[in-house]
């Protein structure tokens, strides 16, 4: 993969989650990516609209009672509000229906876009071993994880956006960490 620069660190950064449960769980964004991201020496500002199981085009529907949440944060009124907006669909769609997982991606890139801020993709991983989930859909852990890494890896592509690999960060995450500096 290409290397990604990091960020300065001399601005301030106002980031939107807009997840379901991977996202909601251990109150990632602000329990887990905010005390690192401060503990790096970033100064940032979070705020997350969560509900579990929902769906990307749930969530690029204003009509959806948490997609009448995104359309208010993302509105014109608050062009400029954040610079990302990470986003994470519900955990099965990607492999059990990846037309509409692709087709909320886009709706959502578009809308973020819209508001002057910059889309990044959650990738999350399988569903663990022996989970009835992975039964369901004839795979593996591995399997699933290496299909949820290519159908992410795809829409970022297609949309110039960028894949957040979760999995690596949710693993460091559960390993004792000291955000002393």
């Amino acid at each position: 993969e290409p290397a990604i620069e990091a960020l300065p660190k001399d601005k301030k950064y106002s980031i939107l989650f807009i997840g379901n449960s991977y996202t909601k769980r251990y109150s990632m964004p602000t329990e887990i990516f905010e005390p690192i991201a401060k503990a790096a020496g970033y100064d940032v500002e979070v705020k997350a609209i969560l509900n579990g199981g929902h769906t990307l085009l749930a969530f690029a529907d204003p009509n959806d009672t948490y997609g009448a949440q995104v359309a208010a944060e993302l509105s014109a009124e608050n062009y400029g509000k954040y610079d990302y907006v990470v986003i994470q669909e519900q955990s099965l769609r990607p492999v059990s229906d990846t037309p509409k997982f692709y087709d909320g991606a886009r709706a959502l890139a578009e809308k973020i876009r819209a508001a002057g801020a910059t889309p990044v993709l959650y990738s999350h991983w399988g569903r663990k071993t022996g989970s009835p989930d992975l039964i369901t859909l004839n795979m593996t852990n591995e399997s699933m994880t290496w299909t949820l890494a290519g159908v992410g890896e795809a829409i970022g592509k297609e949309l110039d956006m960028p894949v957040d690999k979760v999995r690596e960060i949710m693993r460091v995450a559960q390993e004792p960490v000291s955000l002393e500096t």
